[in-house]
């Protein structure tokens, strides 16, 4: 009569885990990673563009600004860029730096050349 059915009754097993000693392994974070080389290509774009601006004001000065105009507001269109990203989104202002950079080159190779 007290017999327990074993099909109905329930039994609760508390069974103690014991934590991994291995670390969760974690996803690394793209974006934060690439802060600091973010940061330093902004650092060198923004010192291009002043070589840049300088090398102009020079070459204005001699009369000697033919195509610079068509070629210096792309780059600043680059930083502008470069800076709106720049904020938690690093990157694409890494990419926006190099962008800047690689065309500021190519105005300095302009202005020489003239």
């Amino acid at each position: 009569m007290g017999t327990a059915n074993p099909i109905t009754s329930t039994q609760i097993k508390r069974v103690a885990v014991a934590p991994s000693p291995y670390p969760t392994p974690t996803t690394p974070d793209t974006n934060q990673q690439i802060h600091p080389l973010s940061q330093f290509r902004m650092k060198q774009a923004e010192d291009s563009l002043q070589k840049t601006q300088e090398l102009i004001e020079k070459a204005k000065e001699k009369g000697k600004t033919k195509n610079v105009k068509n070629r210096w507001e792309k780059p600043k269109k680059h930083l502008r860029k470069l800076t709106c990203t720049f904020v938690g989104a690093y990157v694409p202002a890494n990419y926006w730096a190099l962008q800047a950079m690689k065309l500021l080159v190519e105005c300095r190779e302009c202005i020489k050349n003239l």
